[in-house]
Parts: structure tokens; C-alpha cells; sequence
């Protein structure tokens, strides 16, 4: 889970987990505002990737895909596609032989796209589907690279640089409704690098003048049955689009109507501000922003954002220092935003080639929360007892009660919470369900890299 920017009056509830008829309940505690600050993770140095990520997707579950060039995720050698869920990376099987430049999951698959010739060992050229224990192809494939993958309404729709799936004619642009391809009308005038759905409605973006055979500069909608232009368009290349806030938001290499980004709200386009200096090529929203990853590094001179930058609908923010270097996806993933690209730091912290950046709760003094464990309330007990904590980022914890010993107690926690405080409460119960002796017991909590610890003392009942 993520916090929006907004107020918070009453405690949040149903948003933790609790194990019923055990020793723990967790809720988040109530807090009295949110802003937008954070970092990025240090876990994703040894945790990271050995070349290129270009593409990244939510498996459905919470855990990022990533695709790309790589061939080796954290210690485990895999085939440029893996699934990071928090702790370790995951192959698809033997993985794919090429580039992927696009990933999405339909009807529960994973679908990759890109410039590969191979997936699983086998010959299956630019797209393959995993069905959960092989790579297979989708019909009679596609003869081009593919650049873009969408899910909606239950169809899949691709987009690249390919012109036809066996005998028939699919220019730029298909969708498979699982069991074959069918164009969208008579498709596009060149490569298609980007679509999203906004306001109900398909919208495609790439390196086309045409739409359907009518004009449509780098930009199209696709009615259901035509292609219809957005005003006058781009004046170039796009390579990504969003829907954020009521418009439609376009990134590119082009100049006007803005410098790299730009937007339409239904009638007309406009520029953000004073853009950026360099090639937009991702976008995603997190927690009520726009996120955009591409080749720049300012905006109009005024800022230094690195490679990625936060659009509140208003103006630009940064995330830290950015990237080292340029920023091919963008993916927001439970309460964590992902970025996939050529860098090996994010913030200044080693990150290989995928970084993890958390938005981190900020309370009235308006500095964000460090991993604590505060005492436990009250102490001595003779009945429950409640501990608080507070993490920095997502992450999987652990909070145990072990005695003096060394002997586990109970656990209280395991899993994975979002950043911001929590609290547990101990009913004086051991995991057997027997109570707990009276004596000195010692509360643990561990974030997989640093620990805290608080003594406790239990009274007889």
C-alpha cells in the first residue's frame, strides 16, 4: 500500500494484516499529513541487474518483471527476464534469446516483446508468452520487433515495427484476443513505441504522419473501429504516453507544443512548463504524480532532475538525485516505483540498472521515518502489551519475541508492510498458545538490514 498527499484524520484500517487467533494485530497508526519525500533503496547493489532493463511490469502479486539485456539478476544467472519479489530474483525459465523492449501480464501470462528471435531454447520470433512452465508463440507471431504491450478490456495490444503476422497485413499496430491477431483498421503509418488507455479509449504514439490513411503527427486514437488525430499532434518522435489527472500526457524527442512533454486535455495541446532537455521515453503514476524517466537532465535550466522527474499536474520535483544515467521504464509496483534503465546509481547509492525509489511518510516535523521499534506500552505486563514501529521503506520485517535465552517466543510480524508507522500487540500468548512465564523477554525487530531491539518484562497473570 501507498499514502496519497493528503490529510489523514482517523486511523487507517484494513490495510496491514492480522492473524486471527494468534498473538498479533497491525494497523497503521493515524497520522497528520503526507508529503511527497523519500529515497531510494541501497538493496538493489547486490540485488541488481548486469546490463540494460528496458521494460518493467507488476506481475499482478505486487513483485516487479523486469526485461532487458541482462543475464544476470542479483547472484543467479537468468536469460534477460526475471521477477523480483522483494527478496530474490525468479527466471522464466530458460528465458528469452534477445532484447525484450516490452512486457505485460494477459489473462495471468507474461508476455514479452522485443528484438529476440528466440524464447525457451526455441524459435519464436519478437513475441513469446510464458504459460507458466514454457515459452510458447501467440499464432503465427509477428514479423518485426515489438516495442509496446497493453492490456485492456481482456485484448492484448501490440505495438512495434512489425507489418504482418503470417499472410495478414497488421501495420504497426495488433491485438490478440488470445487466440488471433486482428488489425485495428489499416493501422499505422510507422513504428509504434507507446500506448495507454485514456478515458476509455486506445491512444498509440511513435514515429508515424498517418492514422488509418488520414493524418495523425506521432499521435493517434483508436475509436474502437477508426483512428482519429489529436489536433495538430507532435512535431516529432513519441516514445511514451500517460493518463494522469484528466489528460492525456505525450513524451517524446520532439519541441512543440512543449520541449519533450506535453499534454492534451480533450481539445487542445499544451507544454509543462518549461519541459525537459532530453527524450522522455517512460512515464507511470505514483501516488497522485506523473513519473517520467528518459535522457534528461534539467528543465529548461531551471532544476537538475537526472534522468527522472515527479509532474504534480502543476510542476516538475525532483526524486532524489536521480539516475547516473538514462531511465528506459518507469513502474510503480505496490507502494514502490521502479525505474529500469542504463545506470549503476540511484540517489548515489549503487543500484544496477533498476532502482527502487519509496515515497516515505512524513510526519509534523516533517522528517521522514527511520527504521525504530519504541518501547513496548506498558511494561511490566500482565496482559497485552502493544509495540509500535516505524519503517523507512517498504520492505519485508520481522518483529519476534525471544527470551533470555535465545529461545523464540512468538513472532509477531512477518511479511512485507509499506513505509510509515505500524503497531503490533502481544497477547501474552507463546506460538504453542500456552502463556508466556513471567520474566525478561526481548522484542526484535529486523527490516532484512538492520535491527531493532527492546527489553520487555512479563508479570504472572
Amino acid at each position: 500500500m501507498s499514502l496519497g498527499p493528503a490529510l489523514i484524520s482517523a486511523v487507517v484500517r484494513g490495510n496491514g494484516f492480522s492473524r486471527i487467533g494468534s498473538a498479533v494485530a497491525i494497523s497503521l497508526v493515524a497520522i497528520s499529513s503526507i508529503a511527497h519525500a523519500g529515497d531510494w533503496s541501497d538493496r538493489l547493489d547486490s540485488l541488481g541487474v548486469n546490463q540494460t532493463v528496458f521494460a518493467l511490469a507488476d506481475d499482478g502479486s505486487g513483485n516487479v518483471i523486469a526485461g532487458g539485456d541482462f543475464t544476470i539478476a542479483g547472484q543467479d544467472t537468468v536469460a534477460r527476464i526475471a521477477r523480483f519479489d522483494g527478496n530474490y530474483w525468479i527466471p522464466y525459465g530458460a528465458g528469452i534469446g534477445g532484447t525484450i523492449r516490452a512486457l505485460a501480464v494477459y489473462n495471468g501470462d507474461v508476455v514479452a516483446g522485443g528484438t529476440f528471435l528466440t524464447a525457451g531454447g526455441n524459435s519464436i520470433p519478437y513475441i513469446a508468452r510464458w504459460n507458466g512452465s514454457n515459452w510458447v508463440a501467440m499464432g503465427a507471431g509477428l514479423n518485426g520487433p515489438v516495442d509496446a504491450l497493453l492490456v485492456k478490456d481482456g485484448v492484448l495490444y501490440v505495438g512495434g515495427e512489425f507489418t504482418q503476422s503470417g499472410a495478414a497485413s497488421m501495420k504497426y499496430i495488433a491485438s490478440w484476443n488470445g487466440t488471433s491477431w486482428t488489425s485495428l483498421g489499416t493501422g499505422l503509418g510507422g513504428e509504434c513505441y507507446a500506448m495507454t488507455v485514456h478515458n476509455s479509449e486506445l491512444y498509440a504514439a511513435g514515429d508515424f504522419l498517418t492514422a488509418g490513411g488520414g493524418s495523425a503527427k506521432y499521435v493517434a486514437r483508436w475509436t474502437g473501429s477508426s483512428w482519429a488525430a489529436l489536433g495538430a499532434g507532435l512535431n516529432y518522435i513519441a516514445f511514451s504516453l500517460a493518463s494522469f489527472n484528466g489528460s492525456l500526457y505525450a513524451g517524446g524527442q520532439f519541441s512543440a507544443p512543449g520541449f519533450s512533454v506535453a499534454r492534451w486535455n480533450g481539445s487542445a495541446w499544451s507544454g509543462l512548463g518549461n519541459g525537459l532537455d532530453g527524450p522522455v521515453t517512460s512515464m507511470d503514476v505514483y501516488n497522485n504524480s506523473l513519473i517520467l524517466g528518459g535522457s534528461f537532465t534539467t528543465s529548461g535550466g531551471f532544476g537538475t532532475y537526472n534522468h527522472i522527474a515527479r509532474w504534480s499536474g502543476s510542476s516538475f520535483s525532483t526524486l532524489g538525485s536521480g539516475t547516473a544515467q538514462d531511465v528506459f521504464a518507469v513502474k510503480t509496483t505496490g507502494a514502490c516505483l521502479f525505474a529500469g534503465g542504463a545506470f549503476v546509481t540511484a540517489g548515489g547509492k549503487p543500484s544496477k540498472h533498476i532502482g527502487m525509489w519509496q515515497d516515505v511518510v512524513v510526519g509534523v516535523g516533517g522528517e521522514p521515518f527511520a527504521l525504530a521499534l519504541d518501547a513496548p506500552v506498558p511494561s511490566p505486563s500482565r496482559g497485552a502489551l502493544t509495540l509500535s514501529f516505524r519503517l523507512s521503506e517498504s520492505s519485508p520485517v520481522r518483529l519476534d519475541l525471544i527470551d533470555v535465552r535465545g529461545r523464540l517466543v512468538a513472532t509477531l510480524v512477518n511479511g512485507t508492510l509499506p513505509a510509515g508507522p505500524h503497531q503490533a500487540s502481544w497477547n501474552g500468548r507463546e506460538a504453542s498458545g500456552s502463556p508466556a512465564a513471567s520474566g525478561i523477554y526481548f522484542a526484535r525487530l529486523f527490516d532484512g538490514h538492520r535491527e531493532r531491539v527492546q527489553r520487555l518484562v512479563r508479570l504472572g497473570n
